[in-house]
């Protein structure tokens, strides 16, 4: 159900712009855990990964996640100044 939601949600908010979850899927098989982050203001998704590293960090269950932008050549950790409003931010989490 969790996953039906969040599919819902981030089909809501990003359309078409799916690179997240294409980056979720090899994630979770190397044994990373991964999510993703939505935002209605940005119309814009992040994917998450629990992964040791500096930078931008986002908190959702508990978990101090990693963010990686997939729309654009960065680096992981970094996130557009103009986009960093933790408030305008929803996590979504991935059943394991």
């Amino acid at each position: 159900m969790a996953l039906v939601i969040a599919v819902v949600l981030w089909s809501s908010v990003v359309g078409q712009e799916n690179s997240e979850v294409s980056i979720r899927v090899p994630l979770e098989l190397s044994n990373i855990p991964a999510a993703m982050m939505v935002s209605r203001d940005y119309s814009h998704a992040m994917a998450l990964a629990d992964l040791p590293g500096t930078g931008a960090r986002f908190e959702a269950g508990g978990k101090q996640w990693l963010v990686a932008e997939t729309t654009d050549n960065v680096s992981m950790g970094l996130i557009a100044q103009d986009m960093s409003d933790r408030d305008s931010w929803i996590g979504i989490l991935f059943p394991y």
